[in-house]
């Protein structure tokens, strides 16, 4: 029989946050570039530092599974923001909220994506973002679902839990 190590859920939650804050952070990097390439630089459409991935079909995917990991994070906070901090319905609802206004960021893709299929045309404008720049208002959006994960895992100290030792192992036995 072998014994199969693997982290405790709380472990993987913490694993999940520290993943969900990092991989946001980089896309809020590509975010400060496109408001930087339209406003400082000039440019008549800003592609961000990776340019060949700004399509339709990406940003789609990629808020998506950013929403499903908002929700992860918010369940996991749900159940172990007791551990952690003393403030944790403070800062669980402000994770519920982050996961709505997500949620609603979901649907300005799904809608860009229709108008995308339905036209072929990349930088379709979505609902609001016809009657506001498009860079702006995603980088608006991306900010709204950024800064409160951002001040939760900071806020709750769930930066000490990233290093500590979790001593609640789970063995999986295989033959």
């Amino acid at each position: 029989m072998i014994a199969e190590l693997r982290a405790s859920p709380f472990k993987q939650f913490v694993y999940m946050f520290v993943a969900t804050v990092v991989i946001q952070t980089l896309h809020m990097v590509e975010h400060v570039a496109q408001v930087f390439q339209k406003f400082v630089l000039d440019y008549s459409y800003a592609h961000g530092l990776v340019g060949s991935f700004d399509l339709e079909q990406v940003h789609f995917t990629f808020n998506l599974l950013y929403l499903g990991a908002l929700i992860y994070v918010t369940l996991g906070w749900l159940s172990f923001g007791r551990r952690v901090c003393r403030h944790e319905k403070m800062l669980g609802a402000m994770l519920i909220a982050t996961v709505a206004v997500q949620g609603y960021h979901m649907v300005e893709h799904s809608a860009r994506l229709i108008q995308f299929l339905n036209t072929g045309l990349q930088g379709t404008p979505g609902l609001l973002g016809a009657n506001f720049d498009g860079v702006v208002f995603h980088a608006v959006m991306n900010t709204a679902v950024y800064l409160p994960a951002v001040v939760v895992f900071v806020c709750s100290g769930m930066h000490r839990q990233i290093f500590k030792r979790d001593y609640t192992v789970y063995y999986k036995g295989a033959s």
